[in-house]
């Protein structure tokens, strides 16, 4: 199996246990739409995209999801209405949050976004419907953004006066607080000794870009993207 295709499980609410192969590389639009039984969801790094609205949209009993490494973006809706997680990680090769992807996801008091990301849609985060019916929307009480300093996330944060924290490195710098300047500095690692590893190292080229994740390791400890290092992807 490589492809889980669109509207797949769709409705399955007798779903409670899901295991994706590791030879999956797509899965499709709405596949697991309202598999209110789903509780834990972990993607395996073969997993380069979910489709384009909906993927597991009104998974309300959803607590935990480990979001594959390959990752380029998080469409529309993806877990829109997924009200039962509660903590969630973005992997670092995810460049776009798209519009209403953790819409509606109540429980979600914080969201870590370990990458450098470029774009992230206005109330794609941290936002759900008003349960007295006052207005459209409303803010998640005491959600929080930890990401990386000058990225989107940031930037997201202060847009929409969300608390951030800047992600910590690996030797547990970081500023622990609200946006803004500190006025500290931070230095990148020496990597001239440092173990680098890919997500994958062969691709069958099928017309996409590809953007493997990146694993630096030094002295034992794996190092922060943005904050010890910086990848670039070129042809």
């Amino acid at each position: 199996v490589t492809d889980i295709g669109t509207y797949a499980f769709w409705g399955c609410t007798g779903l409670t246990a899901l295991t994706i192969p590791q030879t999956v590389k797509t899965i499709g639009w709405n596949a697991f739409y309202g598999c209110t039984g789903l509780t834990d969801i972990e993607m395996p790094d073969s997993v380069i995209s979910i489709g384009k609205g909906g993927t597991f949209w009104n998974c309300s009993n959803l607590k935990n999801i480990t979001i594959s490494n390959s990752i380029y973006d998080i469409w529309d809706n993806a877990f829109n209405g997924c009200s039962s997680l509660t903590n969630v990680t973005i992997p670092e090769n995810v460049s776009s949050i798209n519009s209403s992807a953790f819409y509606n996801c109540s429980s979600l008091k914080n969201i870590t976004i370990r990458g450098n990301i470029h774009a992230i849609n206005d109330f794609s985060l941290g936002y759900e419907d008003d349960p007295a019916g006052r207005q459209m929307m409303q803010k998640v009480p005491g959600f929080t953004i930890t990401g990386v300093k000058g990225s989107a996330a940031e930037e997201y944060a202060r847009r929409h006066g969300f608390q951030f924290q800047v992600l910590e490195d690996s030797s547990g710098n970081g500023d622990n607080g609200d946006t803004g300047d500190n006025g500290g500095s931070s230095s990148q690692a020496d990597l001239s000794k440092a173990s680098i590893s890919l997500s994958a190292d062969i691709y069958a080229y099928d017309g996409t870009a590809k953007k493997p994740s990146v694993t630096v390791k030094l002295g034992g400890k794996t190092l922060a993207p943005g904050k010890d290092y910086i990848v670039t992807y070129k042809d």
